[in-house]
């Protein structure tokens, strides 16, 4: 599958393959992209580490850190954070983490899909350049690589 169309269907999963960390393409049958799942809980915890990072004191940002516009309504940030991890004990007891949502959550879907995608087209890119042969078969491409790829 390409990322030439520029669109690509998502869907949220509680838990992927054991050998898939953030996203997972899945064949559609009858259709010509794959749908790209994406694992809820993981990213979720990953956007709510990166909203709680500050700037350092040097002016840099941390990996992760969220620019936001200083015009952006209130409520976009009560969607952003309307979901809460609780504990709870299944039927034979055993406890486990589980997300609810609190109110309207618009806001962290459409974040956790984008941020699914910057993994997706990551791992596209990583193909690519082992297929022409620019990145060593058995090498992960680094964030830095990838961005720097993406710069030019």
């Amino acid at each position: 599958d390409t990322f030439e169309s520029g669109v690509h269907p998502v869907m949220g999963q509680t838990y992927l393959n054991k050998d898939r960390k953030y996203i997972q393409p899945t064949e559609c049958i009858g259709h010509k992209h794959f749908r790209i799942d994406v694992n809820d809980n993981l990213l979720k915890q990953e956007i709510y580490s990166f909203i709680a990072k500050g700037e350092f004191e040097s002016g840099n940002t941390p990996r992760g850190y969220c620019h936001f516009p200083s015009d952006y309504p209130r409520q976009h940030f009560i969607q952003l954070t309307n979901e809460q991890r609780i504990m709870e004990r299944d039927k034979s007891g055993v406890a486990k983490l589980k997300w609810i949502q609190t109110g309207k959550n618009e806001q962290l879907d459409c974040r956790k899909y984008a941020l699914a995608m910057v993994y997706a087209y990551r791992e596209y890119v990583e193909a690519v350049l082992k297929e022409n042969g620019n990145l060593e078969e058995d090498a992960v491409l680094s964030w830095h690589e990838f961005w720097n790829y993406l710069e030019g």
